[in-house]
């Protein structure tokens, strides 16, 4: 049973959470002046095709990535999930800054498709620049454990959303190789850093720290 007055308090998680997103990336993207650019282009990497129709999965990755709060029934595991996600942000922020990674891709698609005109408003507000760890990936995965750990039946559906959101990232040329394995590492590491709540809390609100 949802504790009174957890509702107000998600929406202003996912708001807090966004902002700092927001901010964040535009400060280190566009008032910083990074350090050095890095470049984790591959051959690979070349060889991965353009596929305009997954940007609807790229955008709609933005729902998924709060869907799992909105779950949440319990304070404690509220804001241990914010915590979660302002950390990851916060690591990819320090990244973004001391080692910039930028994505070999056009500024623009050319148009034979709604997909490549949605696809080409992302890359006019996404810049290509501060790719590496891939946050699309690394939100993914802390929400694929937040679902797994309130929903374990809905673990496929989970798993299925953070698959096409990882494919993504590549056939919409947002991200290579290199970020996706970094997104990943990086939520797998917070994941295992930080516990949804104390152990000593863990049994009286019911949640499994297997997640």
């Amino acid at each position: 049973m949802q504790e009174t007055g957890l509702t107000l308090k998600k929406f202003f998680v996912v708001f807090g959470i966004f902002v700092y997103f927001i901010v964040g990336y535009t400060v280190v993207g566009q008032v910083l002046q990074p350090v050095a650019l890095i470049n984790l282009w591959t051959p690979i990497d070349a060889q991965i095709p353009y596929i305009s129709f997954f940007v609807l999965f790229y955008v709609a990755a933005y729902a998924y990535i709060v869907y799992p709060v909105f779950l949440i029934t319990k304070t404690r595991l509220l804001y241990c999930a914010a915590l979660r996600y302002i950390i990851v942000a916060s690591i990819a922020f320090v990244v973004f800054y001391f080692a910039p990674n930028e994505m070999q891709r056009p500024p623009y698609v050319e148009v034979k498709s709604f997909f490549d005109t949605l696809l080409n408003g992302v890359f006019s507000v996404d810049s290509r620049f501060n790719t590496f760890p891939s946050l699309h990936v690394a939100f993914s995965v802390t929400s694929f454990y937040l679902i797994k750990l309130q929903k374990p039946k809905q673990i496929v559906f989970a798993l299925m959303c953070t698959l096409l959101i990882i494919a993504s990232t590549l056939f919409t040329r947002q991200h290579m190789l290199a970020d996706v394995l970094g997104g990943y590492v990086l939520g797998e590491v917070i994941r295992f850093a930080i516990p949804w709540v104390p152990i000593e809390d863990a049994h009286s609100i019911g949640v499994n720290e297997a997640g």
